[in-house]
C-alpha cells in the first residue's frame, strides 16, 4: 500500500509559506531598524533568532535540554545586547539553513508518521502533526507580533493575508464555489 502525503503536502505548503514571510521581512526593514526596538521584546532580530532556533530544536527528535543552544547563533534571543544580535545577512543565512533542515525533515514524513502520538515533546501536541502545528503557529506569532511593532514604528510590514488575495483577485478571475463565474 502506498503511503500518503496528503497532510505532509499541506504542512510542507504552509510552512514555505511562514518562511517566506520571514523572508520578506528580513529584506523589508531596513539596517538601522533591524537591531532596534522600543521595548528590548519587540526587536525583529530578537524574534528572528527566538523563531529559527525553536523551529530546528522542536523539529528535532530529541528532548530540549539536549539540544544545542548555541547550534544556529552563538547569541541567546532573550538578554543578548540588540547590537550582537546577527545582522540582516547572517538572519537570512540562518533562515535558508534552518528552512532546508526542517524541509528535509518534513518531505521525509508521510501522513502515517504525522499522526503517530509525540514521544518527545508532548506539551506541543498529542501527535507528531499537532507538535509541528504548535512550531508553525509559534512561529507566525512573533511574525504578526513583529508585524505589529513594524506598523507602529510605520516601517512596511510584510503583507498579509488580505493583500496577497488582493493581488491574486486582480490578477486572476476568481472562481466561486458554485462555478457560476
Amino acid at each position: 500500500m502506498a503511503k500518503t502525503k496528503a497532510l505532509a503536502s499541506v504542512l510542507q505548503d504552509q510552512w514555505a509559506r511562514v518562511w517566506d514571510m520571514w523572508e520578506e521581512m528580513i529584506h523589508t526593514i531596513p539596517d538601522d531598524e533591524w537591531r532596534k526596538g522600543d521595548v528590548d521584546y519587540l526587536i525583529p532580530a530578537r524574534h528572528l533568532v527566538h523563531v529559527l532556533t525553536c523551529d530546528d530544536a522542536l523539529s528535532e527528535e530529541i528532548p530540549l535540554d539536549q539540544y544545542q543552544d548555541f547550534k544556529l547563533f552563538d547569541v541567546r534571543e532573550w538578554g543578548t545586547p540588540a547590537e550582537k544580535l546577527p545582522n540582516r545577512r547572517v538572519a537570512l543565512s540562518k533562515l535558508a539553513e534552518v528552512r532546508a533542515a526542517v524541509g528535509e525533515k518534513l518531505a521525509k514524513l508521510d501522513d502515517a508518521a504525522l499522526l503517530e502520538p509525540e514521544k518527545v515533546h508532548p506539551w506541543t501536541g498529542q501527535t507528531r502533526m499537532g507538535k509541528l502545528l504548535y512550531v508553525l503557529r509559534h512561529s507566525q506569532q512573533h511574525l504578526g507580533e513583529v508585524n505589529a511593532e513594524l506598523s507602529r514604528r510605520g516601517i512596511k510590514k510584510v503583507r498579509g493575508v488580505r493583500e496577497i488575495l488582493r493581488e491574486a483577485e486582480t490578477a486572476y478571475s476568481v472562481l466561486d464555489v458554485t462555478g457560476d463565474k
